[in-house]
């Protein structure tokens, strides 16, 4: 990705994952450019906790002997070429990724998606000591589908969609919050009882 045409392509947006494999981790989000969509469906729930969990149990699977065996493993000729910046590069990667992985998770956490189903379920929305809370429920099976506690300071909407089913939007009284709501109810005869 080196040279001023990589560089142009990269800055015009046209492949924005195009990043040199520098000695620090950079631009976690440009090279997750394409998963944007996906990430913000399926890793919605996971707060910042749980990848700050996630990006330790990464690091200290990733020890130093494990890169070296790794590298090690590489053709003797590319070894010799390569083989100590690479192990180099990858340890101080590894040490960067929670400080790199992180400003990632708060891209995610600025506007946040979620999404119900075809089947019938419950959106309640209410506050708990500083932060937001949304949980789901099927409404038929009587089990939780989804929960999370949300942050001004990392959250600045959440967009929740409905879609079929016969669903029920809930927000209470005393739910207040900077975060903006969101709801679009989809098809199907929804009940709104939105009172925060």
């Amino acid at each position: 990705s080196k040279g001023w045409i990589p560089k142009l392509i990269q800055k015009t947006g046209g492949m924005r994952c195009f990043v040199n494999f520098d000695a620090k981790l950079k631009n976690v989000k440009d090279l997750s450019w394409k998963s944007w969509t996906f990430d913000r469906t399926f890793l919605n729930e996971l707060t910042a906790a749980d990848w700050e969990a996630g990006i330790k149990t990464i690091q200290n699977a990733l020890t130093d002997d494990v890169i070296e065996k790794a590298v090690h493993t590489l053709p003797s000729s590319v070894y010799a070429m390569n083989g100590k910046d690479f192990i180099s590069k990858l340890k101080s990667r590894r040490n960067s990724l929670k400080e790199e992985v992180m400003k990632y998770y708060r891209f995610l956490s600025e506007e946040v998606l979620i999404n119900g189903s075809n089947k019938n379920e419950s959106f309640s929305i209410f506050t708990a000591g500083d932060s937001l809370v949304v949980t789901v429920i099927s409404t038929n099976e009587k089990r939780k589908l989804y929960q999370r506690s949300f942050s001004s300071d990392d959250t600045y909407s959440i967009i929740i969609n409905g879609y079929g089913g016969q669903d029920i939007f809930e927000v209470d009284e005393k739910a207040k919050s900077k975060i903006r709501i969101t709801i679009n109810g989809g098809e199907g005869a929804d009940k709104y009882n939105i009172k925060g």
